[in-house]
């Protein structure tokens, strides 16, 4: 996936709004789930920014496995049920903040490449003049 590999540079952290725990979905979540549900939910949002945007059911559930002994259907409820992930057809989840964040972040670097490559450009035409 391309944009996995131009995010591979921000692996060590990821942008998440500080009062999240207040946004009346994750509230609604907390009540219903508890920390456990909310923890979750942060492990799926890390897949879906390590994964490009989007990540699908199985790899979910594997890294789950993985890790932990959450139950399955558990995870599942809190992809379904909380209003907090996009779903399509194909198992296919992902999030719109996230989606958004590294949309941002793509053309953020970019911006920067390309500034980078002007200032190289005026400095060695400048040292030649």
């Amino acid at each position: 996936m391309e944009t996995k590999k131009k995010l591979k540079n921000y692996r060590n952290y990821f942008i998440w709004d500080y009062a999240a725990r207040d946004d009346i979905k994750m509230r609604k979540l907390l009540r219903i789930e508890s920390m456990a549900g909310y923890g979750i939910c942060l492990v799926i949002i890390e897949l879906i920014y390590e994964m490009g945007g989007e990540v699908d059911l199985d790899t979910i559930l594997f890294e789950f496995k993985r890790y932990s002994d959450v139950d399955e259907e558990k995870v599942i409820s809190i992809l379904n049920n909380y209003d907090l992930f996009t779903k399509t057809n194909n198992n296919i989840y992902s999030n719109e903040r996230v989606k958004k964040a590294i949309q941002d972040r793509i053309i953020a670097s970019e911006r920067k490449r390309k500034g980078g490559i002007a200032s190289g450009e005026s400095r060695r035409k400048n040292k030649l003049l």
